[in-house]
């Protein structure tokens, strides 16, 4: 029988082999083929992203809803960008297995898309999160920073193929400091946004334009234009209130202007512009009611007047109705606006205010820090007493505000590290119940092996032997 258990380990061992292999493949086969998304890791990431290529780096939890959402799109969109011999190549990394890149750059929320070009950081990509709106990132980050536009091709043209284009008019060749100073301006910023830059030495061409839009606009001579999303305008070298076209003035004007004038704003479109120091008005509209055109409107045109202050944008709040709770808000209170603080988590709720007067007055209140900030998540009537008691100035017991936003910060860091876990648990559940089943089908093998009649050579040792001993008798 030495045989026969030589064959019933062989097929523990076999079992044993096939359970691995099944608890292995099941921690990733979502049936996504991502064979052109490189991995990244702290080991391997500068050796590929320094040799001067363009990456687009996806750095992700395995955890993350969106993140898995992103994958397969992630993976078409690479592709077809490798299909077109893109100079573009897609990446990820996961973050919570590579620290030192989480570290490194600065990883708070996931996903975050990181693009690098020649190795250098260059910029968070806050675009879709579609295919198209990838791979059209993704060719316009690969493309010509800096387009010449021939006499008769016409500006429209080229403004019509993005939200903002700047125009440097009536600088001939010869003028090379200006003409340097915007080459290196476009390069640094047109692979962001919907931006486009662009030269066009004929004057009058762009004046023609201008009246055929109904501009009342002359450029008086050599200047900087920039169309914004329908808003026009521009700095010259020329006329009322000239600006020399050297390279601080042009990185003002362009900084000033890059921005689309009144951009739809959310989570995964341009709320990075939540974020750079200045409050953010943020219009919430329900285009399937009436008035949101009007209200919208006037909106645009309190941002014409107070946009060295504020940052304007609308929110489609139908799309987004998890906003609306923390900042005190309900869909059938809109329209409506709420001034937000992102990087101090604060916002600025104003009174129902309908005429644009009565609004622009509290905004400018906002702006010069005159009125009352509320933290978001948390309702003015419901501070906790030791707030409440700290802020009146009463006892050595009361916390401080600061203390109670540390506190709120680590019990989200709890929050997210809690539903990590939740989420590793299912993974583990899920391939536990894999293995279970494998084992299952392992003892009912070795449990029909003992079961199945034995052939007469086959029969214990110890009974031949007694019978040996009863024919001696």
């Amino acid at each position: 029988t030495w045989g026969y258990r030589k064959f019933e380990m062989l097929g523990v061992k076999l079992a044993f082999v096939l359970a691995l292999a099944c608890f292995v493949i099941a921690e990733d086969d979502d049936g996504v083929d991502e064979k052109f998304v490189k991995v990244l890791t702290d080991k391997n990431f500068d050796k590929n992203v320094n040799k001067g290529s363009i990456w687009l780096v996806e750095f992700y939890a395995p955890w993350c809803g969106h993140c898995k959402s992103l994958k397969p799109v992630w993976a078409e969109a690479a592709r077809k960008l490798a299909a077109d011999n893109s100079a573009v190549r897609l990446g990820k990394v996961d973050a919570t297995a590579n620290p030192a890149l989480t570290r490194r750059f600065s990883i708070q929320g996931y996903p975050t898309i990181k693009l690098f070009k020649e190795g250098r950081f260059r910029g968070d990509y806050s675009g879709g999160r579609t295919e198209s709106e990838i791979i059209k990132f993704a060719k316009q980050a690969s493309g010509s920073a800096l387009v010449t536009i021939g006499e008769g091709e016409g500006v429209q043209s080229f403004a019509g193929q993005q939200d903002i284009s700047f125009l440097l008019v009536g600088v001939g060749s010869g003028n090379v400091p200006t003409i340097k100073a915007f080459e290196k301006i476009a390069e640094e910023e047109s692979v962001f946004g919907s931006v486009g830059f662009a030269s066009l030495a004929n004057l009058a061409e762009v004046n023609e334009y201008l009246a055929e839009e109904g501009k009342n606009l002359v450029l008086p001579g050599p200047s900087l234009l920039a169309i914004n999303t329908g808003e026009i305008t521009f700095i010259s070298s020329q006329g009322q209130n000239p600006l020399k076209l050297d390279d601080k003035n042009i990185a003002k004007f362009v900084s000033d202007n890059k921005v689309p004038f009144f951009p739809e704003l959310s989570p995964s479109k341009n709320w990075k512009l939540t974020k750079e120091g200045k409050k953010t008005v943020l219009a919430f509209v329900d285009h399937s009611r009436a008035g949101m055109d009007e209200y919208l409107e006037m909106m645009k045109n309190l941002k014409r007047q107070l946009s060295h202050k504020l940052v304007f944008g609308w929110v489609d709040a139908p799309s987004n109705t998890f906003l609306l709770e923390p900042i005190g808000l309900k869909l059938e209170s809109l329209p409506a606006f709420v001034v937000v603080d992102i990087p101090a988590m604060t916002y600025f709720k104003s009174p129902f205010l309908t005429e644009e007067a009565e609004i622009k007055a509290f905004l400018e209140r906002v702006a010069d820090g005159k009125e009352k900030a509320l933290p978001i998540n948390e309702k003015k009537d419901e501070q906790p007493a030791a707030a409440a008691k700290a802020e009146s100035g009463g006892g050595d017991s009361g916390v401080s505000q600061q203390a109670l936003s540390g506190v709120q910060k680590s019990i989200q860091d709890l929050t997210t590290r809690v539903n990590a876990l939740n989420s590793r648990v299912e993974v583990v559940e899920s391939r536990f119940t894999v293995v279970s089943v494998l084992f299952i089908l392992l003892a009912l093998f070795v449990g029909a092996s003992f079961l199945r009649p034995r052939k007469q050579d086959e029969q214990p040792e110890q009974k031949s032997t007694s019978t040996g001993s009863k024919k001696n008798k």
